[in-house]
C-alpha cells in the first residue's frame, strides 16, 4: 500500500513544489483527509525514497527550514546545483579564449541596440554564462541573434534549443544556426533517458536556450547534465511569466540565487503602440494601472456567468477565428 505522504508529495508537485515544509504538507494532508503516524516515515527515510534537503534563502544565505522531497524531486535539484558548482569551479577555456581571438570590442558591435541590450551583450560577449531576460519586446531574441552570430563568427561552435518545437520554430527564423528541441537535442522518445550524460556530454562550445521560464526541474537537470561544465551557457527567457507546467521553476531559481549574471533588458524594442498586450505585460510588471485601447477592452462583471456569456458571444461573433479563451484555474469547464 502506498504511503500517504507520496499523495500529499504528488499533490504538491502538481501545484509547482519539488519539495514540502511542515505548513505546506499539513494543508494538502487537511484538504484531502491524508493521515499517517509521523514515525511510519522512518522507514522511508532508510531507503532514501524520502529525502530531507534544506530550504535555502539566496538574499540571507542561510537555511530556513527542512523539506520534505521524493528521491526523484532531489536528484533534479541536485543535478541543476551540481553542474552550475562543477562549471564555476572549472576553468572555462571559452570565456578565455574568446577574450583572447576576440580583442578589444569595436563600437560597430553595438550599433543598433538599446543600452540595456549593449550591456547584455558587452557582458555575456567574451564570457557566456549568465542570463538573458526581460519583458515581452524588449528584444531577448534580437540580442541572442546578435551575439549567436558574433561567437559564430570567431568560429565558435553554438548549440542552440528550447522547449517547444513552435518555440524552437519561432527562434530558427531569425538565428543563424539550427535550432533543436530540448527532447531532440537530448536524443529522448518519450518514455527514454538522454543520450548524453554527466560521462557523456553533448560537445558545444557554447550553449543557449531559449523560452528557459517554460522548463521545470527536471528537464532542466536532464539538460544541465548532458552538457560540458567547460561550455558556456545561456539562458534565454521572461521571470515574469507563468511557471512551467512542471514542479519547480528553476529559471526563476537561478536568476534569485545569484550564482551567475543577470542581464535584464528593460527597454521597449518592439512599439508598444503596436501591440496592446505589450503594452498591458509592462504595465503589470511595473504594478501600474494599465490603458485601455489597442485592442484591450476590460469587461468587469461581478457574475461569472455574465462573463461566460460575454465570452461565447465574442466567440460566436468571430466565428472562432483568432480568438483564444484562456482563464486562470483549471476549476471549471467552459
Amino acid at each position: 500500500m502506498t504511503h500517504p505522504i507520496f499523495k500529499i508529495l504528488e499533490q504538491a508537485s502538481k501545484l509547482g513544489h519539488t519539495a514540502i515544509d511542515r505548513e505546506i504538507g499539513a494543508k494538502i494532508k487537511r484538504q484531502n483527509g491524508f493521515n499517517y503516524d509521523p514515525k511510519s516515515l522512518d522507514p522511508l527515510y532508510q531507503t532514501g525514497e524520502i529525502r530531507i534537503v534544506n530550504g535555502y534563502d539566496p538574499r540571507s544565505r542561510q537555511v530556513l527550514r527542512r523539506l520534505l522531497s521524493t528521491m526523484s524531486s532531489a536528484k533534479n535539484e541536485a543535478r541543476i546545483s551540481s553542474w552550475f558548482h562543477r562549471s564555476l569551479a572549472s576553468p572555462s577555456w571559452v570565456g578565455d579564449s574568446l577574450g583572447k581571438r576576440s580583442g578589444p570590442p569595436e563600437a560597430a558591435l553595438f550599433d543598433g541596440l538599446t543600452p540595456s541590450q549593449a550591456e547584455a551583450h558587452a557582458g555575456l560577449m567574451h564570457a557566456p554564462m549568465g542570463i538573458l531576460c526581460g519583458a515581452p519586446g524588449t528584444g531577448k531574441t534580437y540580442t541572442i541573434a546578435r551575439l549567436i552570430k558574433y561567437w559564430k563568427g570567431l568560429g565558435y561552435s553554438v548549440k542552440v534549443c528550447a522547449p517547444t518545437g513552435k518555440a524552437a520554430q519561432v527562434l530558427s527564423n531569425k538565428v543563424s544556426c539550427e535550432v533543436k528541441t530540448i527532447h531532440s537535442m537530448l536524443g529522448m522518445t518519450p518514455g527514454s533517458m538522454p543520450e548524453f550524460g554527466r560521462d557523456y556530454p553533448m560537445l558545444a562550445d557554447i550553449f543557449v536556450v531559449d523560452e528557459s521560464s517554460m522548463i521545470d526541474s527536471e528537464m532542466m537537470g536532464w539538460l544541465l547534465e548532458s552538457m560540458s561544465e567547460q561550455s558556456g551557457l545561456v539562458l534565454v527567457g521572461d521571470a515574469y511569466q507563468l511557471p512551467p507546467v512542471g514542479a519547480g521553476s528553476p529559471f526563476l531559481d537561478i536568476i534569485r540565487s545569484g550564482i551567475i549574471k543577470v542581464f535584464e533588458l528593460k527597454e521597449v524594442k518592439r512599439q508598444a503602440e503596436d501591440s496592446g498586450i505589450i503594452s498591458l505585460a509592462h504595465a503589470l510588471i511595473r504594478n501600474k494601472k494599465p490603458m485601455m485601447g489597442n485592442g484591450v477592452e476590460f469587461v468587469r462583471s461581478p457574475k461569472l456567468s455574465e462573463l461566460e456569456a460575454f465570452a461565447t458571444n465574442w466567440w460566436v461573433e468571430n466565428r472562432g477565428g483568432d480568438t483564444k479563451i484562456i482563464a486562470p484555474l483549471r476549476s471549471r469547464k467552459f
